[in-house]
């Protein structure tokens, strides 16, 4: 999607501080953060809602959500 944000940060047209990814997904932290940590998950293909992601990418965008939970906790 041409105006989509996520999708820029995704194809790194715009710059984002990224702390993990996987082929499917990206986690990276928030510009303006509302706490230490604050992060972002989001699939690396464009999907207007959740349930729409298919079973594959939904597993993998939440295991990464696991990650950089396990992550963040240790700070």
């Amino acid at each position: 999607m041409l105006d989509c944000i996520f999708c820029k940060i995704s194809s790194k047209e715009v710059k984002s501080r990224v702390i993990f990814e996987t082929e499917n997904s990206l986690a990276f932290l928030d510009a303006f953060p509302l706490a230490v940590g604050h992060t972002l998950v989001i699939p690396k293909q464009h999907h207007e809602k959740i349930q729409d992601l298919p079973s594959e990418i939904n597993s993998d965008l939440f295991s990464t959500v696991v990650n950089v939970v396990e992550k963040i906790d240790r700070l």
